[in-house]
């Protein structure tokens, strides 16, 4: 009976963002459903590359894979993981490895996965400047925009003499909401936490955002592990208090992940059209975190 009234009572708190949120997205779909079909084939085509690049095993037996949970074989199932190379079966950080195991070549050194949070957090911290650099070129070539440092307003990067300083970026995860995450969601195990080095992009239409995904999906740097598309026409909106972009888990793969042993850690960059950005507002964000709170999500 308490859970019951507990949803209930959450449904109510956001209620007014949620029938805004729900209005832009009738608007978006009258004025570019042929954008949006595209936009979903699109992300088909990524997903079945993901599923046929990526074969790691998962130990439970669901997986949130785009918009809708798959029950799936333990024995079949990609997932994303945050890995650290070891050669002893414990977590380490790339300087705490010996001059033995420097010595070998990285890939004979297994992979397991990431179970210290604070280890987490330290790669995170480090590899967020390298996925905004990565972010800010993906932008440049689809008209993306970001939330300027005033806070006045998205700006395009191409527009800005010197973006880096201009941009409001994205900051790491909060260390409060990885751990309900964590406990909540993952039943403690800090590996499944694939958002904490995450970024952001704005854009203006549908198809400036089906531009920037596929200059993804080209980027020979990138490897998507992992796409949830909120503005497919099929995707309940309620799971989400109304909200949409397209979300995705991504590694990247460069001469400076190498160097630093983070070739493996995973990172999330949302699409968002600049419509739902603009509904998106310090207390609306209060009354959702206190929607999530009482979903014990």
């Amino acid at each position: 009976w308490v859970r019951k009234t507990e949803l209930r009572s959450s449904a109510t708190l956001i209620l007014q963002d949620n029938l805004m949120y729900d209005a832009t997205w009738e608007d978006i779909m009258l004025q570019e459903p042929n954008e949006l079909e595209s936009l979903q084939s699109l992300v088909a085509s990524i997903r079945s590359a993901c599923l046929r690049d990526h074969p790691v095993q998962l130990t439970e037996d669901c997986l949130l894979l785009g918009d809708s949970i798959r029950i799936v074989s333990s024995k079949t199932v990609s997932v994303p993981w945050l890995f650290t190379r070891t050669n002893s079966g414990q977590s380490v950080c790339p300087s705490d490895v010996s001059p033995q195991v420097e010595s070998k070549s990285l890939e004979d050194i297994p992979l397991v996965p990431m179970q210290s949070l604070d280890q987490l957090f330290a790669c995170a911290s480090v590899m967020q400047p390298i996925l905004q650099a990565k972010v800010l070129q993906w932008a440049t070539t689809s008209r993306g925009m970001f939330r300027s440092v005033s806070g006045e307003g998205f700006m395009r990067c191409e527009d800005l003499p010197s973006p880096a300083s201009q941009i409001k970026f994205a900051k790491v995860k909060g260390v409060g909401r990885a751990i309900e995450k964590q406990i909540r969601s993952y039943k403690g195990d800090a590996s499944r936490l694939t958002d904490v080095a995450r970024e952001s992009v704005v854009f203006e239409t549908v198809l400036d955002l089906s531009c920037c995904l596929e200059a993804i999906k080209c980027d020979a740097q990138a490897s998507v592990l992992r796409i949830k598309n909120r503005y497919a026409t099929d995707y309940n909106s309620v799971m989400s208090a109304g909200y949409r972009d397209v979300a995705l888990n991504i590694v990247l793969t460069n001469e400076a992940t190498k160097l630093l042993g983070l070739c493996h850690h995973i990172v999330e960059v949302q699409l968002i059209l600049e419509k739902f950005a603009k509904i998106k507002s310090a207390e609306g964000h209060k009354r959702y975190v206190e929607f999530r709170n009482r979903r014990a999500e």
